[in-house]
């Protein structure tokens, strides 16, 4: 397929869009975050800005609800840390500079909007997330999508480990890279995602909604079917050969258990345990009645994931501590301009070891590290910006969940889970910045965490329309806050 044809495509699809609600152009970005990766796969020379597609799709999303609501409403998205009203705006006259200088060093027009997605797509994802978390009916629709469309893609995974020849779209972009692990040497399966780093992201993302969908239900019996679907898409991240995955998933549980505990929701708590031992033993006991010739074909994988846990500290220690100095070093606290430190091919790092004296492959190990990343890019005054904005958001976030008290236990529990969701990603990508640099991960990702951001709008809200008639519990469901 040519490029040519897919541009008009989806050109066609955007114009139609124009004359939507950003409700469903926001529903039809999700679609593109799918549909991408294995349309680069069919194109010809498999274009790696394909990739930004489902960042245009979202740009157009952002601008129909903006042309709706007819303000950016900052001061309503941080209200209570009136400080990231000011921090954020400088935060975007540093990315301007920083691109300006990543254009006139390296001369790539392409490496230099790849470093402005970077930025800009968290952020957008917050602006986007705090307006679809107005109405959480229409939040849990919008995840609900997500999941549903994760589902042939995950089969995909189990039909590229299998072998399945479907000519390119089962295989990695590119050369693809070999899991190698004690004399086993094998592919990791990446199904119709465009490799297996991302399909094992987004599996394990899935995995986790769909644990947050299942204690954020209605109806307690639905939980046992979500968890289900959890341990599928956990087991189906073995098969990808990124060990990470499923320490992912690992962590989202643990960082919810301590969640509920010092927010002192104990029962959710154990009914968090429950909903995914039942599950879990449920699931071993079908394996070893059904199939248990399974388990002696994922053994290899098994046996690799379980060694994750020993190197899950030194790896952090490697490219999420130690990598900092080296890039204060090479920078000289500068920093090289947005994009720099991109995984966009090895032009910038033979570009920046001729401009700049530094190894090539020294300069790829500190970038791939998150925080060493962002300091080669935006250097200290980025970092320090960044971490500014960062504290008052934590503070502004601590205060919004502490409103969830007034929700039904349905509703909180989803805000919960997703802001569960986005802590649980920062330790990895401190550790390994790859994947985060994907629009359509940071875009989710910011949806789960913007969400959070419109808690106090929803209760002021509903205490200016006749509080005294509506019961707390209908925040969720009462149709007053629908726009």
């Amino acid at each position: 397929m040519s490029l040519v044809l897919i541009l008009l495509l989806f050109g066609d699809l955007a114009l139609l869009l124009l004359g939507t609600d950003w409700r469903t152009a926001l529903t039809a970005t999700i679609a593109v975050g799918f549909v991408q990766d294995p349309l680069r796969k069919i194109t010809s020379n498999q274009p790696g800005l394909m990739v930004s597609l489902v960042l245009v799709f979202f740009l157009l999303s952002a601008a129909l609800c903006y042309r709706r609501r007819g303000s950016l409403m900052m001061p309503q998205i941080f209200q209570g840390q009136r400080q990231l009203t000011t921090l954020v705006p400088f935060f975007f006259v540093l990315i301007g500079l920083q691109a300006v200088q990543s254009f006139l060093r390296f001369g790539s027009p392409t490496l230099t909007m790849i470093g402005i997605g970077f930025y800009l797509a968290p952020f957008l994802g917050l602006w986007m997330g705090y307006q679809v978390g107005l109405e959480p009916k229409s939040l849990r629709k919008l995840l609900g999508v997500y999941l549903l469309l994760s589902i042939p893609w995950s089969f995909s995974v189990w039909l590229s480990h299998q072998g399945m020849d479907w000519g390119l779209l089962l295989k990695e972009v590119g050369g693809g890279i070999l899991i190698n692990f004690e004399g086993f040497s094998k592919q990791g399966a990446s199904g119709f995602w465009r490799t297996s780093e991302v399909a094992a992201w987004h599996l394990a993302a899935a995995a986790c909604l769909l644990l947050v969908f299942g204690w954020s239900g209605p109806q307690r019996s639905t939980f046992n079917i979500y968890g289900l679907g959890s341990i599928v898409c956990s087991f189906l991240t073995l098969l990808t050969g990124r060990r990470k995955s499923i320490v992912l998933v690992v962590t989202f549980v643990l960082v919810m258990l301590v969640l509920f505990s010092l927010s002192g929701n104990i029962r959710q708590r154990d009914r968090l345990i429950t909903g995914i031992l039942g599950p879990l033993g449920l699931s071993v006991i079908a394996i070893i009645i059904l199939s248990p010739d399974l388990l002696l074909d994922i053994n290899p994988y098994l046996w690799r994931t379980s060694t994750a846990w020993g190197e899950i500290i030194p790896r952090f220690h490697l490219l999420g501590i130690n990598t900092l100095l080296p890039a204060l070093f090479l920078t000289g606290g500068i920093g090289f301009g947005a994009g720099a430190a991109a995984q966009a091919g090895d032009i910038q790092f033979n570009q920046v070891e001729a401009l700049q004296g530094v190894r090539a492959s020294t300069f790829e190990y500190v970038a791939e590290g998150g925080l060493s990343k962002l300091i080669l890019e935006l250097g200290l005054p980025g970092i320090i910006l960044i971490g500014l904005i960062v504290y008052h958001f934590f503070l502004l976030i601590r205060r919004n969940l502490s409103l969830l008290t007034m929700f039904d236990s349905a509703t909180s529990n989803l805000y919960w889970g997703l802001f569960g969701f986005a802590i649980a990603n920062i330790p990895f990508f401190m550790g390994a910045s790859q994947i985060y640099g994907d629009p359509f991960v940071l875009l989710l990702l910011g949806i789960c965490a913007g969400s959070c951001l419109s808690i106090p709008s929803i209760v002021k809200r509903h205490s200016s329309q006749e509080s005294l008639i509506l019961p707390v519990n209908s925040l969720a469901s009462a149709e007053v806050f629908t726009e």
